[in-house]
């Protein structure tokens, strides 16, 4: 991190309030220019005008009066006409300059204080920026008014983003490490009990090992899936999937699995059920669902998988007759590792991350997932992809 420069006095206050002063002089300075040169040319106007007798209260003056003023602006009088005019243009030029300084003043201190309401939040967010590039996440600044009113929401709203997504990241990260922990623990107490000859290693035991490893295995290949779909870097192979013929697949591969906990699994197709996406990544959804919906069905119930065509999208639902999950929890259900109900954990075979998995897979496609409740009981998870454009006609 490059450090940062200390401009000590000559900082944005002290710019704001000399610009201000500068603005303040030169205009003083040029009013004062022009005031003095109209000035003198009018007033060098009026005195001829007087001499010639033009202006209305020098003619309503009696003869004489009228005589002896006429007399003193004659062109034998020039010297005391030019030197009446210079004291005139002195005293005005004197009480010019000094309004001019007493202005330069007042806009000198205005600038000081208007330059203090300007960079005072600006020293603020300074402040704060620096506190957050430290760790300090929690750091916000008071709200103002205008454009720098606008920049301190702004900047406040980051904030608020950074110190959720610190927070998220370091629940995340300790739910990976409870989710690894527990297989991890059970893989080293098996070989440690090989090793020193307490246990044997029968196929039963093999068995656990290599169930273990398979949960490894689908954890990290869970996380990458999904640290790749959060980073937009998730490698997409696009083209016509027939939904249908996927979930048919996926139904059929998990056939032994439904015949265990003795469910049934139904399709049911309307319509011309294509989607433009990827194949793997489609398959990969349908079956991070359907195993959501087996793991927590009961005994005897059925899974539903529908899939049509609507305009401009290729929909799929998946619905079970499990316990269903909380109005509370519908969106929180598709969080890396959250359980709102207590009975959800990996005794049941999964990974905590599938559901997180479909949702970013479905929005690297530009679909959309939500979950909602099915009555009297039941969970429905309802994913939107996008339909293949239709052939534009030839002209």
């Amino acid at each position: 991190m490059e450090p940062v420069r200390r401009r000590g006095w000559w900082g944005l206050r002290t710019q704001l309030a000399l610009a201000f002063t500068g603005v303040a002089a030169l205009g003083v300075l040029a009013v004062g220019l022009w005031a003095q040169h109209l000035t003198a040319v009018r007033f060098h106007a009026y005195l001829e005008r007087v001499r010639r007798g033009e202006v209305p209260w020098v003619a309503e003056q009696p003869a004489h009066v009228r005589e002896l003023l006429l007399q003193g602006l004659r062109p034998t009088s020039a010297r005391l006409f030019r030197a009446s005019q210079r004291k005139f243009l002195a005293a005005f030029n004197q009480s010019l300059w000094l309004g001019g300084l007493t202005a330069a003043v007042v806009a000198a201190v205005a600038g000081l204080w208007l330059a203090g309401r300007l960079t005072g939040p600006l020293a603020e967010l300074r402040r704060a920026a620096r506190a957050i590039a430290s760790g300090h996440l929690d750091q916000r600044v008071r709200p103002a008014a205008g454009e720098i009113g606008e920049v301190a929401e702004a900047f406040n709203a980051m904030a608020a983003r950074l110190e959720q997504d610190e927070r998220l990241r370091r629940e995340f990260l300790a739910a990976v490490a409870h989710e690894l922990r527990t297989p991890l623990a059970n893989v080293q107490a098996h070989l440690e009990a090989f090793l020193d000859g307490v246990a044997e290693p029968t196929p039963e035991r093999i068995v656990a090992l290599h169930t273990q490893t398979v949960l490894l295995n689908r954890i990290v290949n869970d996380l990458r899936d999904l640290t790749l779909a959060q980073a937009g870097a998730l490698p997409l192979q696009r083209s016509p999937v027939d939904l249908a013929a996927v979930c048919r697949e996926v139904v059929e591969a998990l056939g032994p699995w439904l015949e265990e906990r003795s469910l049934t699994a139904e399709v049911w197709v309307r319509g011309d059920p294509v989607a433009w996406a990827d194949p793997q990544r489609v398959r990969q959804v349908v079956q991070n669902l359907v195993h959501n919906a087996v793991r927590f069905s009961p005994p005897a119930s059925r899974v539903v998988l529908q899939v049509a065509r609507e305009l401009g999208w290729t929909e799929l639902v998946v619905e079970d007759e499990g316990p269903g999950i909380p109005e509370d929890d519908l969106e929180r259900v598709f969080e890396p590792f959250y359980r709102g109900d207590p009975s959800r954990n990996r005794q049941q075979g999964g990974s905590g991350l599938g559901l997180a998995v479909v949702k970013h897979l479905v929005l690297a496609h530009g679909g959309t997932v939500r979950a909602e409740r099915r009555e009297p009981h039941g969970t429905r998870f309802r994913v939107r992809l996008p339909a293949p454009s239709p052939p534009r006609a030839n002209p």
